[in-house]
């Protein structure tokens, strides 16, 4: 069976987050030994750490984004990983502009392939597009 994200995947393998992935042939893809697929960055190309910036709006396919907050690196499965942490672009804001913790929200496993932002798991059509760039200070 495969799983859209690590957290199913846990359900029914509670130390597979500690499993490492094994690259596969072509440089795009790493496999876990139960045979699941995960997207990897070909070497090369851009990260999503470098298409996707504290200020830019973001929208994932499935209506989530907003304005980014900032972006982490992280792993999982032996393979480097990001999040995304944004807040609603309605949201209100303090007298000093800044956002409760309460409203921030993550994008996480994420991958980059093609100049695109995407799941970390092949299953997952899931994406995340800059919508908006921008250079401007996120208050929080």
């Amino acid at each position: 069976m495969s799983y859209p994200n690590s957290y199913l995947r846990g359900l029914n393998y509670p130390q597979g987050e500690r499993q490492v992935a094994k690259l596969a042939p072509g440089g795009r893809s790493a496999v876990l030994p139960d045979g699941t697929m995960l997207r990897i960055t070909p070497a090369g190309q851009d990260d999503v750490g470098a298409l996707v910036h504290a200020g830019d709006v973001v929208r994932a396919n499935y209506g989530a984004g907003g304005m980014v907050y900032s972006v982490s690196k992280y792993h999982l499965y032996g393979l480097t990983v990001y999040g995304i942490l944004y807040v609603d672009l309605d949201v209100e804001r303090t007298k000093t502009g800044k956002v409760k913790a309460s409203d921030l929200n993550w994008l996480n496993e994420l991958v980059a392939q093609d100049g695109k932002i995407k799941h970390l798991f092949e299953v997952n059509e899931d994406e995340v597009e800059v919508v908006r760039s921008s250079l401007i200070e996120v208050l929080i």
